[in-house]
């Protein structure tokens, strides 16, 4: 919808007020408010603000994730194993995971197609945060003692 104008004449001190030129007035007013808040939503999920995406908190080792979510394992794993949801088309969509290794023998498990920017050596009781976008993925750990 197009922005609108008000069509009748200006009003000077002392002229009448139509019916139509109220009802107009009104619906003017609301078909503008309505635009605004058309490109108010638009303008929103254009913006990515990683502030405000949300944090699921996560306690199985075999999680079917959610893009542009952050899934967080609060206590420390030995293994984990993910598939993704499908994403939006058209829209970026990165799929994250954050971690403890438990152990030595750590294995992380994701869909087929997935390839690393470079091997990872998970190491026992580092946590790690690891990102999924177009099937590219990128680890990086930090001790936690």
């Amino acid at each position: 919808m197009a922005v609108q104008k008000i069509n009748y004449p200006a009003k000077s001190r002392g002229d009448l007020w139509q019916a139509s030129e109220a009802n107009e007035l009104k619906q003017v007013i609301n078909n503008n408010a309505d635009e605004l808040s058309a490109l108010q939503a638009q303008v929103n999920e254009r913006i990515n603000v990683p502030a405000l995406e949300p944090v699921v908190e996560q306690e199985s080792v075999t999680a079917v994730i959610d893009p542009n979510v952050k899934n967080l394992w609060p206590t420390p794993v030995a293994s984990l194993s993910i598939q993704f949801e499908p994403g939006t088309q058209g829209k970026v969509n990165e799929y994250k995971l954050e971690f403890t290794v438990s152990g030595s023998a750590f294995q992380l498990t994701l869909p087929s197609g997935v390839i690393w920017a470079e091997d990872t050596d998970w190491q026992d009781g580092y946590r790690y945060q690891v990102s999924i976008e177009n099937n590219l993925a990128i680890a990086y750990g930090w001790p936690t003692s």
